[in-house]
């Protein structure tokens, strides 16, 4: 938690934009292909 609070408090837009870490993946945004190629099953 304190990792993501000195995140937003550094950088106020990460609060508009998704930031989602998924093992060796990091997407920031949110462009549907790529989360969808991240998230498939």
């Amino acid at each position: 938690m304190a990792i993501i609070q000195a995140l937003l408090a550094s950088d106020g837009m990460l609060a508009k934009r998704p930031l989602v870490i998924k093992g060796d993946k990091v997407l920031v945004g949110f462009k549907e292909e790529e989360w969808k190629q991240v998230f498939k099953k």
